[in-house]
């Protein structure tokens, strides 16, 4: 048999209460079994303190008394019931709708701080340089951003890139 047939039988196998082929296959497992015999020594140990503790005399009226002082007893007022009220709030069946609040809090969050003044668009007809030098610079610049070495410094570029050595309305009002 196995320890866990035999640990249940050991209560049984010192009040003498098993059968005689019960006894002996207990018998024959507690011979190889350490485990089993440190558990049988341990409950045999536990009932004879049992058996040599003298019995606690009380008064008649012991019980009586004992209820009367239960029943005056109040319950203490619990100083964290706040957090059973919040438990309460996340039960299972409630956890979809938070999630549904929260998601409708998020949209509401975003269509208030999303729904600002569109950037505005620069008007290009209200500079005074015509489209062709507006042209020219950005063929400049392209082309300095382009040789750029990216460790570099991109406004020595610029300079370098355009013919004038200048950039900006300088340059238009020495051309």
């Amino acid at each position: 048999m196995k320890c866990d047939k035999i640990q249940p039988m050991l209560s049984a196998f010192i009040d003498n209460a098993l059968s005689a082929r019960d006894t002996w296959e207990v018998d024959r497992h507690l011979a190889e079994c350490h485990e089993c015999q440190r558990s049988l020594n341990e409950m045999k140990r536990t009932i004879k303190l049992l058996h040599d503790i003298s019995a606690f005399e009380v008064s008649a009226d012991f019980d009586a008394k004992l209820q009367t002082k239960l029943s005056e007893l109040q319950p203490k007022p619990d100083r964290l019931m706040w957090i059973k009220g919040l438990s309460r709030m996340f039960r299972p069946r409630l956890l979809p709708a938070w999630g549904a609040a929260s998601i409708l809090g998020i949209v509401l969050v975003m269509m208030v701080f999303f729904n600002q003044k569109p950037i505005r668009t620069v008007n290009m007809n209200t500079f005074p340089a015509t489209e062709a030098n507006f042209v020219q610079q950005a063929k400049v610049q392209n082309m300095a951003f382009s040789a750029v070495n990216p460790l570099e410094d991109v406004s020595i570029a610029n300079l370098s890139a355009h013919p004038s050595g200048q950039l900006g309305s300088n340059a238009n009002a020495s051309e």
